[in-house]
């Protein structure tokens, strides 16, 4: 993008805008430069990803300190304060670090070792991807489109056994809306963890979509991608299975709306799923795949 008109806004955004080319880009760049001087990270050495394999087993309360001696040791780490600010920088312009905040954010009454390397690791991340940002595109492909993702990753939590879910909504092929939580009901399968996650993604689309329909940007039908074929028959069939007469009640809604044509599931490979990195660790080659249909990126990369 060139001949950008950068405003500045609240936490160090910046919005810039390139009205000729229709685009918009929000970043971050000066409040991520204070976040790593703040925790003395500016010069730390550089990581790809937010979080990486080797801490997927090492997330949990097994390593939260036990002895009054580590407690205090750690006491002395500013875990909260980096959590804190991590979390309006995720919120504005970086949903890519949502699922990696989410899971060091667990320990924030009684970190470890383990768990504040991990919160280095995502600084680390964000010092390589300083100049990354949002990017609107109102001339792109379905610009004026809602589109959702939906993805859950079953009982991965090693401390609960809770499911884990993501979904995403963009317009204008930019992230508007995010979200990787673990899921509070319990769930006995994969099948029935995605029935869930599909469903908290469909009210929110209906949501998103009357939001938008006000704003002059009518929507009629969402679609939402998911990468579990089951779960498309499972949704469309409006007969009530025994498999799935435990599940509650309030989860079924997504027959009635997928009937009515409020929303309509898609199927859509993992490796092109963007929620995919809300809810799981994944390889980098896929992590800068989705970052890229979120239309997260550098300032400085050319749109194609």
């Amino acid at each position: 993008m060139k001949d950008l008109d950068p405003a500045k806004s609240i936490l160090g955004m910046e919005i810039h805008k390139d009205a000729k080319d229709g685009m918009l880009w929000l970043t971050q760049g000066k409040y991520a430069r204070k976040l790593l001087e703040r925790f003395n990270m500016f010069d730390a050495k550089l990581v790809d990803t937010p979080l990486v394999n080797h801490f997927k087993h090492q997330l949990s309360t097994t390593f939260c300190p036990l002895d009054a001696t580590e407690k205090g040791l750690m006491s002395k780490v500013p875990y909260e304060s980096a959590i804190g600010s991590l979390m309006y920088f995720m919120v504005y312009t970086r949903p890519d670090i949502a699922y990696a905040l989410g899971k060091v954010s667990k320990y924030m009454m009684n970190p470890g070792k383990v768990h504040w390397e991990a919160v280095k690791w995502i600084l680390q991340y964000i010092k390589g991807t300083m100049g990354y940002g949002l990017l609107f595109d109102a001339h792109s492909y379905q610009a004026r489109t809602l589109v959702g993702y939906v993805d859950s990753d079953y009982a991965q939590d090693l401390d609960t056994r809770q499911s884990t879910m993501g979904y995403v909504m963009t317009l204008g092929r930019g992230c508007i809306m995010r979200r990787s939580v673990l899921q509070k009901c319990e769930t006995l399968s994969s099948t029935e963890a995605e029935y869930v996650a599909i469903t908290k993604a469909a009210k929110e689309a209906i949501w998103l979509g009357r939001l938008s329909s006000e704003m002059g940007l009518p929507q009629g039908c969402v679609n939402l991608y998911c990468d579990n074929q089951s779960i498309l028959y499972l949704v469309v069939n409006q007969i009530m299975s025994s498999k799935i007469k435990h599940i509650d009640v309030r989860y079924h809604v997504i027959k009635q709306v997928v009937y009515e044509g409020k929303v309509k599931l898609q199927k859509i490979v993992d490796i092109l799923n963007p929620a995919d990195g809300f809810t799981k660790y994944i390889p980098l080659e896929s992590f800068n795949t989705h970052c890229a249909k979120l239309k997260i990126l550098p300032m400085d990369e050319e749109e194609s």
